[in-house]
Protein backbone atom coordinates (compact mmCIF):
# COMPACT_ATOMS: atom_id res chain seq x y z
CA UNK A 1 0.00 0.00 0.00
CA UNK A 2 2.89 2.36 0.85
CA UNK A 3 4.43 1.57 -2.35
CA UNK A 4 1.17 2.24 -4.50
CA UNK A 5 1.01 5.95 -1.94
CA UNK A 6 4.96 7.10 -3.26
CA UNK A 7 4.06 5.89 -6.94
CA UNK A 8 0.97 8.05 -6.76
CA UNK A 9 2.22 10.93 -5.02
CA UNK A 10 5.34 10.85 -7.38
CA UNK A 11 3.02 10.66 -10.62
CA UNK A 12 1.33 13.55 -9.20
CA UNK A 13 3.90 15.74 -8.22
CA UNK A 14 5.81 15.01 -12.36
CA UNK A 15 2.31 16.24 -13.62
CA UNK A 16 1.82 18.88 -11.57
CA UNK A 17 5.29 20.20 -12.18
CA UNK A 18 5.07 19.95 -15.80
CA UNK A 19 2.36 22.29 -15.90
CA UNK A 20 4.16 24.57 -12.78
CA UNK A 21 7.42 24.50 -14.71
CA UNK A 22 6.65 24.80 -18.15
CA UNK A 23 2.91 26.17 -18.87
CA UNK A 24 3.40 28.66 -16.23
CA UNK A 25 0.30 27.58 -13.60
CA UNK A 26 1.41 28.65 -10.48
CA UNK A 27 -2.18 27.96 -8.76
CA UNK A 28 -1.10 24.30 -8.90
CA UNK A 29 1.85 24.46 -6.36
CA UNK A 30 -0.21 23.90 -3.80
CA UNK A 31 -1.44 20.50 -4.96
CA UNK A 32 2.63 20.08 -5.79
CA UNK A 33 3.74 20.55 -2.47
CA UNK A 34 0.57 18.01 -0.94
CA UNK A 35 1.86 15.43 -3.57
CA UNK A 36 5.43 16.15 -2.46
CA UNK A 37 4.47 15.92 1.41
CA UNK A 38 2.66 12.50 1.01
CA UNK A 39 5.42 11.02 -1.06
CA UNK A 40 7.96 12.28 2.10
CA UNK A 41 5.46 10.75 4.67
CA UNK A 42 4.67 7.61 2.72
CA UNK A 43 8.51 6.90 2.63
CA UNK A 44 9.52 7.71 5.81
CA UNK A 45 6.36 5.33 7.25
CA UNK A 46 6.19 2.66 4.73
CA UNK A 47 6.71 0.23 6.96
CA UNK A 48 3.69 1.24 9.71
CA UNK A 49 1.31 1.98 6.29
CA UNK A 50 1.85 -1.45 5.40
CA UNK A 51 1.24 -2.76 9.42
CA UNK A 52 -1.90 -1.16 9.40
CA UNK A 53 -2.81 -1.92 5.97
CA UNK A 54 -2.96 -5.52 6.86
CA UNK A 55 -4.19 -5.50 10.90
CA UNK A 56 -7.08 -7.84 10.91
CA UNK A 57 -6.80 -9.17 6.93
CA UNK A 58 -5.03 -12.93 7.11
CA UNK A 59 -2.01 -13.17 4.83
CA UNK A 60 -1.55 -16.20 2.77
CA UNK A 61 1.45 -17.57 0.90
CA UNK A 62 1.97 -17.20 -2.91
CA UNK A 63 0.53 -20.68 -4.14
CA UNK A 64 3.87 -21.88 -5.41
CA UNK A 65 5.53 -21.67 -1.96
CA UNK A 66 2.27 -22.83 -0.48
CA UNK A 67 2.79 -25.85 -3.04
CA UNK A 68 6.45 -26.14 -2.02
CA UNK A 69 5.43 -26.72 1.66
CA UNK A 70 2.81 -28.99 1.21
CA UNK A 71 5.09 -31.74 -0.45
CA UNK A 72 8.22 -31.17 1.40
CA UNK A 73 6.47 -30.53 4.96
CA UNK A 74 4.39 -33.65 6.01
CA UNK A 75 3.99 -31.59 9.51
CA UNK A 76 2.44 -28.78 7.36
CA UNK A 77 0.86 -31.23 5.04
CA UNK A 78 -1.18 -32.74 7.89
CA UNK A 79 -2.33 -29.75 9.58
CA UNK A 80 -5.85 -29.20 9.83
CA UNK A 81 -6.97 -26.08 7.21
CA UNK A 82 -7.46 -23.44 9.58
CA UNK A 83 -4.05 -24.44 11.25
CA UNK A 84 -2.24 -24.11 7.73
CA UNK A 85 -4.05 -20.79 7.52
CA UNK A 86 -2.52 -19.42 10.85
CA UNK A 87 1.35 -20.24 10.16
CA UNK A 88 0.68 -18.85 6.48
CA UNK A 89 -0.55 -15.26 8.25
CA UNK A 90 2.44 -15.94 10.61
CA UNK A 91 5.06 -16.67 7.87
CA UNK A 92 3.80 -13.38 6.07
CA UNK A 93 3.68 -11.15 8.68
CA UNK A 94 7.47 -12.66 10.06
CA UNK A 95 8.70 -12.03 6.49
CA UNK A 96 7.21 -8.38 6.38
CA UNK A 97 9.09 -7.19 10.01
CA UNK A 98 12.58 -8.84 8.51
CA UNK A 99 14.89 -6.57 6.33
CA UNK A 100 16.64 -9.04 4.21
CA UNK A 101 19.93 -8.30 2.87
CA UNK A 102 21.42 -9.96 0.30
CA UNK A 103 25.77 -10.28 -0.46
CA UNK A 104 27.44 -10.81 -3.41
CA UNK A 105 25.26 -8.80 -6.11
CA UNK A 106 22.87 -12.08 -5.83
CA UNK A 107 19.14 -11.87 -4.77
CA UNK A 108 18.29 -14.63 -2.75
CA UNK A 109 15.42 -16.43 -3.71
CA UNK A 110 12.22 -15.45 -2.04
CA UNK A 111 11.57 -19.34 -1.41
CA UNK A 112 14.67 -19.47 0.96
CA UNK A 113 12.94 -16.27 2.89
CA UNK A 114 9.50 -18.08 3.43
CA UNK A 115 11.77 -21.46 4.41
CA UNK A 116 13.46 -19.67 7.35
CA UNK A 117 9.89 -18.28 8.17
CA UNK A 118 8.21 -21.58 8.01
CA UNK A 119 10.92 -22.81 10.97
CA UNK A 120 10.85 -19.81 12.78
CA UNK A 121 6.70 -19.67 13.34
CA UNK A 122 7.08 -23.82 13.50
CA UNK A 123 9.22 -23.30 16.79
CA UNK A 124 6.77 -21.05 18.20
CA UNK A 125 3.56 -22.67 16.53
CA UNK A 126 1.76 -22.72 20.26
CA UNK A 127 3.12 -18.56 21.41
CA UNK A 128 1.89 -15.55 21.06
CA UNK A 129 4.86 -14.10 20.31
CA UNK A 130 6.40 -15.33 16.54
CA UNK A 131 8.59 -12.41 15.68
CA UNK A 132 11.85 -12.83 17.00
CA UNK A 133 12.39 -9.54 18.32
CA UNK A 134 15.63 -8.23 18.38
CA UNK A 135 16.74 -9.91 15.20
CA UNK A 136 16.10 -7.43 12.52
CA UNK A 137 18.01 -8.38 9.60
CA UNK A 138 19.06 -11.28 7.94
CA UNK A 139 22.07 -11.58 5.72
CA UNK A 140 22.20 -14.02 3.03
CA UNK A 141 25.38 -15.18 1.78
CA UNK A 142 25.58 -17.71 -1.61
CA UNK A 143 28.83 -19.56 -0.06
CA UNK A 144 30.22 -20.17 3.44
CA UNK A 145 31.47 -16.97 4.86
CA UNK A 146 34.07 -15.76 7.16
CA UNK A 147 32.96 -13.28 10.18
CA UNK A 148 35.19 -10.89 12.01
CA UNK A 149 34.60 -12.97 15.45
CA UNK A 150 35.82 -16.10 13.61
CA UNK A 151 38.14 -15.24 11.39
CA UNK A 152 39.81 -18.96 11.50
CA UNK A 153 36.83 -20.96 9.81
CA UNK A 154 33.70 -20.64 7.37
CA UNK A 155 30.61 -20.58 8.67
CA UNK A 156 27.35 -21.13 6.99
CA UNK A 157 25.28 -19.38 10.02
CA UNK A 158 25.63 -17.36 12.74
CA UNK A 159 24.13 -14.96 14.77
CA UNK A 160 25.48 -11.73 15.50
CA UNK A 161 22.85 -10.68 18.65
CA UNK A 162 24.12 -7.37 19.41
CA UNK A 163 23.76 -6.05 15.85
CA UNK A 164 20.45 -8.23 15.94
CA UNK A 165 21.60 -9.87 12.36
CA UNK A 166 21.30 -13.88 11.13
CA UNK A 167 23.73 -14.63 8.73
CA UNK A 168 23.12 -17.36 6.68
CA UNK A 169 24.29 -19.48 3.45
CA UNK A 170 21.31 -19.76 1.14
CA UNK A 171 22.62 -23.39 -0.48
CA UNK A 172 22.71 -24.70 2.49
CA UNK A 173 19.47 -23.25 3.85
CA UNK A 174 17.56 -25.14 0.56
CA UNK A 175 19.79 -27.91 0.50
CA UNK A 176 18.24 -28.77 4.82
CA UNK A 177 14.72 -28.33 4.07
CA UNK A 178 14.78 -29.73 0.40
CA UNK A 179 16.98 -33.07 1.00
CA UNK A 180 16.46 -35.67 3.68
CA UNK A 181 19.74 -36.52 5.37
CA UNK A 182 20.77 -33.05 5.39
CA UNK A 183 21.42 -30.58 8.18
CA UNK A 184 19.11 -28.24 8.44
CA UNK A 185 20.31 -25.00 9.26
CA UNK A 186 17.30 -22.78 8.88
CA UNK A 187 15.55 -25.01 11.70
CA UNK A 188 19.10 -24.80 13.65
CA UNK A 189 19.50 -21.46 12.88
CA UNK A 190 15.27 -20.65 14.42
CA UNK A 191 16.13 -22.82 17.29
Amino acid sequence: MARRMITLSLLGMAAFGYFIFFKDRDDLVLWFAICLVVAVISYTFQFQIDQMMIRGVPQTLPPSMRELLLRTSPWFANLRPDQQLMMEDRMARWILKKDFIDKNEQKAPEDVRYMLAFYAILLTIHQESFLYEGLDRIVFYHHPFLTPSHIDDAHIAEIEVEDGTMIISVPHVIKGHLEKGYYNIALHMMA
